[in-house]
Formats: C-alpha cells, sequence, structure tokens
C-alpha cells in the first residue's frame, strides 16, 4: 500500500497537482493508517516546489516526523534555482551538505542559485568550501534538475 501511495504522489507530482498530492498525503494516515516514509515526504516536497510553493514545502521538511532525506532537500534546491529564491536555497544547500558532504551537485547548484543573483561573493564562499572539504565537480558532466 505504501508503494501505491508513493506512485500516486509521483503522479501528481509531475502532474502539478499540489492539492490532490496534499489531500492524498494526509490521509495516508487519517484514513488508512499509513506512516508516511522518507519517499514520502519528498515526493510532497517536490509536488509543492514543483508549484511554486517553496515555503510550504519548507515546512513539510520542518515538520517531518522523520529526517528529511537528501531527495527531499535537493527537490526544494532545484526548485530554488527555478524560481530564484536564494535564501531558501541557501537553507536547503546547507541542509544537503550535511547529509551528503561529498556530493558536488549540491554545492555547485547552490554556487549557481547565487551567481544567478549576482551574490560573487557568496557563490565564492560555497565554492571554496566545496574544495576544502575536497569535493570535486566531474568534469565534462551535466546535472540535470
Amino acid at each position: 500500500m505504501r508503494s501505491l501511495f508513493l506512485g500516486v504522489l509521483k503522479a501528481y507530482s509531475h502532474s502539478g497537482l499540489a492539492e490532490e498530492a496534499r489531500m492524498h498525503f494526509s490521509r495516508m494516515h487519517s484514513y488508512y493508517g499509513i506512516e508516511p516514509n522518507g519517499d514520502h515526504y519528498a515526493c510532497l516536497v517536490d509536488v509543492l516546489s514543483r508549484a511554486g510553493r517553496l515555503y510550504e514545502a519548507y515546512e513539510v521538511l520542518k515538520g517531518t516526523k522523520i529526517k528529511a532525506t537528501a531527495k527531499a532537500w535537493g527537490a526544494l534546491l532545484g526548485a530554488c534555482r527555478t524560481y530564484g529564491e536564494v535564501e531558501l536555497a541557501e537553507v536547503a544547500g546547507r541542509a544537503l551538505f550535511e547529509r551528503e558532504p561529498k556530493n558536488p551537485a549540491n554545492y555547485v547548484l547552490l554556487a549557481r542559485i547565487y551567481a544567478s543573483k549576482e551574490k560573487y561573493e557568496e557563490a565564492e564562499k560555497v565554492t571554496r568550501e566545496m574544495k576544502e572539504r575536497g569535493v570535486k565537480a566531474v568534469p565534462g558532466s551535466s546535472w540535470v534538475i
């Protein structure tokens, strides 16, 4: 039954149906007695983020009963780039650095978000932090967000 809900939430995410996703997510526990896991939360954050409801997605992350996954934080960070939300991108980026300290995509994406808003000093700090941690971006690879 958990995988069924996961499929439903993913479908809503790709269809942009945030309200429907929220309704089914809340019914998981209230009606069916199923506790959402990290993947369910990540899907809900993804659908809200894609719909531009970034702060609502952030509230979901803060309110989870379990530790939010890198997938969930990554969905929020990617949407922050799409919607030009720098402050929330910094929060999501820091959460990702904690969960995946060796993943270069997180550093590169946050630096690009800063640079897109002409916050070059902040972008340089992220790049420097990446180097200090010994994280290297793979040359010639692409990160699809």
